[in-house]
């Protein structure tokens, strides 16, 4: 008999999860994840994202080989460790409940599933294609740590266009949800008032007690030092030792001085751990937008999407520069359009294409951008991508 897991976050489950472990062996207080209960509203967006993101693949012309189950999307309760959405390679996904009302995050976890490879293979068969392949399966270009950044640009490129072509969608969703962003609400501060903030506050409580306990093994170093350099300063034998050793003992009095300040400035960082209050209201401003219907809070990855754009315009600027009948918007569009098509049926062939274009490399540089870079570095590479489009 298999033990069941009980699921909190993707890099737990990554860690300790078992490998042969089945998604409906993960549970959620005691139940399968895909027995735990939805609203009606949840029930409703997800019908909603999965037409809007068919009626997309329709317009690509790509077929739907395996649509999917509505059942594995799981909707996690809040006080699960997790933001927004997670897409797992085990043929299911997962929104923070706070997330509900974002369609934006399901049409985008939604765009991960239809590109992956599982879409080829039955139900029955999964496991053992998992299996048999012994890694994950593919999402659209990305396995693993391969092709992120250029897959979560054209996910959520997508998602943007999904969401743009469809906002009178909104109107329809929103009374649904009526009433639940103040449960939402009452349930994050709750958390935040029991949880999160005593927490917070015995960790820094903690850490400026070792930082007071440190400062005292300092002073007894450096009282140590002090009065060895005292008596070396009495027993110098020319003024030049002797101001060598008065030179010591002052750095030994500045360290000393240091120390404290350092000691005392941790202290008043406990003062200032309220930052955590920082961070809640984030969350809460996050949950009331997403509640709200705010088209424009319903995205991410706008770095990724950017990249994403300039790649397209270069390559559409260099068919134009090979075949000048082309009409250049109408170009870009079909790049785009390409673009998407292989993304869907996992082609990756498609990209050899940008280290052609953009120099050799350069695919390799875009896939090890980190996702929290600065926004100096992340300015700096697009100028940078935008400056090869410009010389292509």
């Amino acid at each position: 008999m298999k033990e069941n897991y009980e699921f909190k976050n993707l890099g737990e489950m990554q860690a300790e999860m078992p490998g042969n472990k089945r998604p409906e062996d993960i549970l959620i207080d005691r139940k399968s994840i895909f027995e735990y209960p939805k609203t009606p509203a949840q029930k409703e967006i997800i019908k909603t994202a999965s037409r809007l993101v068919r009626e997309h693949l329709e317009k690509l012309n790509i077929e739907q080989l395996k649509p999917f189950d509505g059942k594995r999307i799981v909707f996690l309760p809040q006080k699960s460790s997790m933001i927004a959405g997670e897409y797992h390679d085990g043929d299911f996904f997962t929104i923070n409940e706070t997330t509900e009302a974002n369609l934006g995050t399901i049409v985008h976890e939604l765009i991960h599933a239809e590109s992956s490879e599982w879409r080829n293979y039955a139900e029955e068969e999964f496991e053992k294609f998992l299996e048999e392949k012994k890694q994950p399966a593919k999402s659209g270009f990305h396995r693993s740590a391969t092709l992120k950044n250029i897959n979560e640009g054209i996910t959520e490129k997508i998602t943007r266009e999904i969401i743009n072509d469809n906002l009178d969608e909104y109107a329809k969703l929103k009374p649904l949800f009526e009433g639940r962003m103040e449960q939402a609400l009452a349930e994050q501060e709750r958390k935040f008032q029991d949880e999160v903030l005593p927490q917070k506050i015995k960790e820094e409580e903690e850490r400026v007690k070792e930082g007071e306990k440190s400062l005292e093994e300092f002073k007894m170093t450096r009282a140590k030092n002090i009065a060895e350099l005292d008596q070396k300063i009495l027993e110098s034998k020319s003024e030049r030792e002797k101001q060598f050793f008065i030179k010591m003992k002052k750095d030994e009095e500045n360290y000393l001085e240091q120390d404290i300040k350092n000691t005392h400035q941790n202290a008043e960082i406990f003062d200032l751990a309220k930052h955590v209050y920082e961070k809640n209201d984030l969350k809460l401003q996050g949950i009331k937008e997403d509640y709200n219907f705010n088209p424009e809070s319903m995205t991410s990855y706008d770095f990724n999407v950017e990249i994403i754009n300039n790649l397209v315009e270069g390559i559409a600027k260099y068919n134009f520069k090979n075949d000048s009948s082309l009409n250049t918007e109408q170009e870009k569009e079909k790049v785009w359009k390409d673009l998407q098509e292989a993304y869907f049926h996992g082609r990756t062939v498609f990209l050899r294409k940008i280290d052609k274009i953009f120099g050799s490399g350069f695919l390799r540089k875009i896939d090890n951008i980190r996702q929290l870079i600065s926004e100096k570095e992340k300015n700096d590479f697009i100028n940078e991508l935008k400056q090869r489009v410009a010389s292509i």
